[in-house]
């Protein structure tokens, strides 16, 4: 692909006259056998490279938080990653601002939320925070009797995930029990597939 071929030294690798057109642009042939890719290593920060506007600062604290609240997570580990992010992300932006209480507010949340994926009967309790007003609408044909997964907050949200996850040493990831038993189980997640990095 194009943006791999700035990456192969012509030095070390035959680029050959056979070209088309792709959705990113020419794709040329390389005949070798094995390919080196040499990329420059850039610094890489959990923070911002500049910091935030300070006209937007307090509109920021505020929907922080706002979006700081337990909402509760899915029972399994493809959603339940894309959930814990936001308030991954919330919690550096808290940081970033110097907000050490919605730092910390969404720090318990995460670990409270953790807990049942890492096989830990217990996680440290939580600070009180916000519940919201609303339960968002069902699935057709609602939810079923026991409501919404995880409707009753983190805690109730993390007593209903079902699956482990584990340190696969063969590979060096993070990956489900399930998906390792599995392969069709939690969108191939114990397999190392495009949902999980």
């Amino acid at each position: 692909m194009p943006h791999h071929q700035g990456l192969l030294s012509p030095r070390t690798h035959r680029f050959t006259s056979l070209q088309y057109d792709g959705l990113l642009g020419p794709m040329v042939g390389v005949a070798e056998e094995a390919w080196t890719y040499q990329m420059p290593l850039v610094d890489v920060s959990w923070q911002a490279p500049e910091p935030m506007d300070k006209d937007k600062r307090s509109v920021i604290i505020d929907q922080l938080r706002k979006d700081i609240v337990s909402v509760g997570f899915a029972p399994e580990p493809y959603s339940f990653g894309k959930q814990v992010c936001r308030f991954a992300r919330a919690s550096l932006i808290a940081e970033a601002l110097g907000q050490k209480d919605l730092m910390e507010q969404a720090d318990d949340i995460i670990r409270t939320a953790f807990a049942p994926y890492t096989g830990l009967k217990s996680a440290p309790k939580p600070k009180p925070v916000p519940t919201p007003q609303s339960v968002p609408e069902g699935p057709p044909g609602g939810w079923g009797p026991d409501g919404p997964p995880g409707a009753g907050g983190a805690a109730a949200g993390a007593a209903m995930m079902v699956d482990e996850m584990l340190f696969d040493t063969t590979w060096g990831g993070v990956v489900p029990i399930n998906g390792l038993k599995f392969p069709e189980a939690d969108f191939g997640a114990g397999y190392y597939n495009d949902h999980h990095f």
